[in-house]
């Protein structure tokens, strides 16, 4: 199976409110641990998709392997590209973490999923607080302006 990432985007993508406002939603339901998940979009219009959190500890994601597949396959079945990546820090800015750097990239250094973004959502007691992308770009994942669109 190989799943259809974002590789042929080289702009950054332009995510509807709807969108970003139910990954700020999924990120505050996931309480006191990371939440985590996907952002797609295919011929259907676009898709948030909550993901379960296999991490031991709660201030840490790693996405459950079968849910991904599972996603990932269901998204291929419709047509549709992942486009981004998702997760939450509770109580934390939203930076990446050295911890999420090195999940996101091969030892070389090279995006494991070219073209896909990564956004971090940092909850605060409880509220989703801000929201940051970050693009492979230059060699590494650097920091990208958010702006939403109407499409």
């Amino acid at each position: 199976m190989q799943v259809r990432a974002a590789a042929f985007l080289t702009e950054p993508i332009r995510y509807p409110p709807a969108v970003l406002d139910r990954v700020r939603r999924l990120a505050e339901a996931g309480g006191r641990r990371e939440a985590c998940g996907l952002v797609a979009r295919g011929p259907a219009g676009w898709e948030v998709v909550a993901l379960p959190n296999a991490a031991a500890g709660a201030d840490a994601f790693e996405v459950e392997p079968r849910a991904l597949l599972a996603a990932l396959r269901a998204i291929e079945g419709r047509g549709g590209a992942v486009l981004a990546f998702w997760h939450s820090h509770v109580d934390a800015p939203a930076a990446l973490s050295q911890r999420d750097r090195a999940a996101a990239a091969t030892a070389d250094g090279e995006p494991l999923w070219p073209g896909v973004e990564h956004l971090v959502v940092a909850v605060a007691m409880g509220r989703a607080a801000d929201v940051a992308r970050y693009r492979f770009e230059r060699g590494g994942l650097v920091a990208s302006p958010l702006d939403a669109s109407a499409d």
